[in-house]
């Protein structure tokens, strides 16, 4: 647990917008005392939430928005015991929609505009990183008759010198463009 003075410290943040974030419910210290003058205690859960909002302060997005965004969370996500360090959120623009993606899920959702709706990314190197994969098993795979029948023939072709031949590179594209008509 950390007085105010080491919150400070370690969030960034003012005395004075903590305790304003505190009395208005934004994140609320741990331990709050009533009227006895002890001192508010915060918690690792809570300098994270306070770090967090600070960070999307750092991203233009207003504190209302922040409050909605909090709230989304906490609807949607209620057993997470500190949601916010379980969760990535992307903000857009200049703050005009936040997304979060939630534990153990692939897309983030909407938590402004749109509330809940799934946004899809699609990282481009992960689909050629795929693409290349896929060509490299069928690369690997062992010719079927026509294939070694239809090579056989070209190279004998090709030493006759009947045939100048092709690029290698074309041959091997035409021959995975074959077998993926015959697997389709």
């Amino acid at each position: 647990m950390f007085q105010i003075s080491k919150v400070e410290k370690i969030t960034g943040l003012t005395r004075r917008q903590i305790s304003y974030w505190h009395t208005t419910g934004l994140v609320e210290a741990a331990i709050a005392p009533g009227e006895k003058r002890q001192s508010r205690l915060w918690d690792f859960t809570d300098l994270v939430a306070l770090r967090t909002i600070r960070k999307l302060r750092a991203q233009n997005v207003s504190v209302q928005k922040i409050r909605k965004v909090l709230e989304y969370v906490k609807k949607t996500w209620p057993d997470l015991e500190s949601h916010l360090t379980e969760l990535t959120f992307y903000v857009l623009g200049r703050g005009e929609e936040i997304l979060v993606l939630g534990p153990d899920e692939h897309f983030p959702t909407s938590a402004l505009r749109a509330q809940g709706q799934s946004v899809l990314v699609l990282p481009g190197r992960e689909v050629a990183q795929e693409i290349q994969e896929i060509v490299q098993r069928l690369a690997d795979e062992p010719l079927t008759p026509e294939e070694a029948e239809e090579s056989s023939q070209a190279w004998q072709e090709y030493v006759k010198g009947e045939d100048p031949g092709e690029p290698l590179d074309k041959v091997h594209q035409e021959l995975l463009k074959e077998q993926g008509k015959r697997r389709a």
